[in-house]
């Protein structure tokens, strides 16, 4: 009996919410989602399928993105990008900044849940009234509820009542003044920590700390740098919590002016006793000499120091950088023609573009002005990376957006209206890249989502992403911003004329087929590899093995003995490892096939027999 009226009261909560949300959210806030049926999710999944990257050509919009928000504020980070939206058991946790349709209006973060299982967000709602708030960053709970990190009226700490309870109790505010604030969990670890006053991390309780969920906190200054620092910074820091010592947090941020790095570097700190006590390490100083293979030399100058970071579950640490500029070959050439994602981990300290030349090196000139010049933004060339982990050890999905081309090797320019005229912003997508192995290799770069022609940036991901139930094909959950009047309206010079921006959220399918379509196996080879199949002869199904030696695009193709193509077995990027396809034979007449295996300037062919 009590379980049947437990459940009628949760059923009527449901749907006074949905009823008290719909009311108060009006043609301004969002349009509403529909439930996601499980046809939805295959047509998304043969739409993503069919898309063939091609560089030089954009990808088409998947339309499986949902509206959940607009705002007239088209700005959701500065060097750090944070996690604005988080699992909860039943649903995701979102949060963004609404600012309402004028360049002086009021500005809040702004709370919103997506259901699973209704295929539907309950509907925006204020963290907090009390003041103007935002840079709003969100976690989940242990009991799945919200925990959000505002400034506005200080560094400011709130927990839902429970999930979705949309009932929100403050539990820190730290120093008048401060911005940019953070925040990590582990068990009932809780890290919160920002600045106290804009540019300023020294001087107060910077960092706080508890190690019983959040009833009792202990205050740290943070780690004081050398003279003549300028700033720990651009904006924000992000923690995270080591998951083999829960004890232990880092941060990764860019000093400007060191001694030993004057025009700037990437470093991190790590904690070992909850910000008690701190060790700095460097990553890269700006004017260091990046290799990344024989014989070719980048020069990398660090701009704005976009970057995340997160620790895995095998205690290493992952890092993420964008917005960098760099010059290919310093011997000919000191113009800026190099605009790459980056990534690097405590492990193996060694620097990974994850961008492909194409649009990590554009050839064209026009691109270097362009991806330097017409930027939304601070996003420079290919920016605001994010990274997060899968359920299987050594996974990694990294995304970021990344500059459209116009078909020349130049970006697609739109026409964004200043407040002195017009100027040029190049649009963008969002893309992504993948590992099995902790990050040792990495797939080719893959369209994640966006629209041609839009400005689609501040790419946002969960600090963990999933499989579907029949794990033959991973889900990103993904927020980001469809900007109606490219650039920055708050900072840009001259300033953008405010327009209404949209978030979207969108479940992406990538890769069906499960994790060897994705990244390598787990087993590193040595060589490029093209087994016999097996069984030979076959009717009407055989498996064809090969080892990819490195990433890239590989093709796997039948012939008859005249030579004529019967079949595309594979025509996609795969990472480097170990690999099994099974082709199936139904629609061939028996004889003597060849099949072929194409990856790069390698390639390799053997025969096989059907027989009938």
């Amino acid at each position: 009996m009590m379980k049947k009226v437990y459940t009628t009261i949760v059923v009527s909560f449901i749907i006074v919410l949905l009823l008290v949300s719909l009311s108060l959210a009006g043609k301004y806030n969002e349009q509403r989602a529909y439930r996601v049926t499980p046809q939805d999710i295959e047509k998304w999944d043969q739409e993503l399928n069919s898309i063939q990257v091609t560089e030089g050509v954009n990808p088409p919009h998947s339309e499986a993105a949902i509206e959940f928000g607009r705002t007239w504020y088209d700005y959701a980070t500065n060097n750090v990008t944070a996690r604005n939206l988080n699992h909860s058991a039943n649903g995701i946790h979102v949060v963004y900044m609404k600012r309402m349709p004028n360049a002086a209006g009021t500005r809040y973060a702004t709370y919103d849940y997506f259901d699973l299982s209704l295929g539907l967000f309950f509907g925006n709602q204020s963290v907090t009234e009390a003041a103007s708030t935002g840079w709003g960053r969100v976690l989940n709970g242990v009991n799945d509820e919200a925990l959000i990190c505002l400034h506005g009226g200080g560094l400011r700490f709130f927990q839902d009542a429970s999930e979705a309870g949309y009932t929100f109790t403050q539990l820190l505010q730290v120093s008048a003044a401060g911005v940019f604030p953070g925040i990590a969990r582990l068990g009932n670890t809780v890290v919160f920590m920002g600045q106290l006053t804009n540019g300023n991390w020294v001087g107060g309780d910077t960092i706080m700390a508890s190690t019983d969920y959040m009833t009792n906190w202990t205050g740290h200054n943070i780690w004081e740098e050398p003279v003549g620092v300028t700033d720990y910074g651009v904006g924000e820091m992000w923690p995270t919590i080591n998951a083999t010592n829960p004890n232990e947090f880092s941060v990764v941020y860019a000093p400007i002016g060191r001694p030993d790095a004057i025009n700037g570097s990437t470093r991190y700190a790590t904690s070992p006793d909850l910000g008690a006590s701190f060790n700095t390490f460097n990553v890269w100083d700006d004017d260091s000499l990046f290799v990344s293979g024989p014989n070719v030399s980048q020069y990398i100058i660090e701009n704005f120091g976009q970057m995340n970071s997160m620790y895995t579950s095998d205690g290493v640490y992952h890092i993420v950088l964008g917005a960098i500029q760099g010059v290919v070959d310093t011997t000919t050439s000191t113009v800026i023609d190099m605009f790459p994602i980056l990534y690097w981990n405590t492990r193996d300290q060694q620097m990974v573009e994850l961008t492909t030349p194409y649009y990590g090196r554009p050839t064209n000139p026009v691109a270097w002005t362009s991806l330097t010049t017409n930027r939304p933004g601070n996003g420079l060339g290919n920016a605001y990376p994010i990274v997060a982990e899968g359920p299987n050890a050594g996974e990694l999905i990294c995304i970021w957006q990344q500059w459209e081309d116009d078909g020349t090797g130049a970006p697609v320019l739109l026409t964004a209206t200043t407040a002195s005229g017009t100027t040029q912003i190049f649009a963008t997508d969002i893309w992504g890249a993948y590992t099995g192995d902790g990050g040792v290799t990495w797939s080719e770069p893959f369209f994640v989502a966006g629209t041609a022609g839009v400005s689609d940036v501040f790419p946002m991901l969960p600090d963990k992403f999933i499989y579907n139930t029949t794990q033959d094909s991973i889900y990103l959950d993904i927020l980001y911003m469809a900007d109606s009047n490219p650039g920055v309206s708050v900072f840009a010079t001259p300033n953008s004329v405010p327009s209404e921006c949209i978030w979207y959220y969108e479940r992406v399918p990538i890769w069906a087929g499960g994790p060897s379509g994705l990244g390598n196996s787990g087993n590193a080879v040595s060589e490029f590899r093209l087994a016999q199949n097996y069984p030979n002869p076959f009717n009407p199904a055989t498996t064809i093995s090969f080892d990819l030696k490195t990433a890239g695009k590989v093709a796997l193709e039948v012939f008859n003995t005249l030579g004529q193509k019967v079949a595309v077995v594979v025509n996609e990027n795969m990472a480097a490892g170990q690999h099994q396809i099974e082709f199936d034979a139904s629609n061939l007449a028996s004889g003597v096939y060849l099949y072929k295996l194409t990856s790069g300037n390698l390639t390799q062919t053997r025969k096989m027999m059907l027989l009938k």
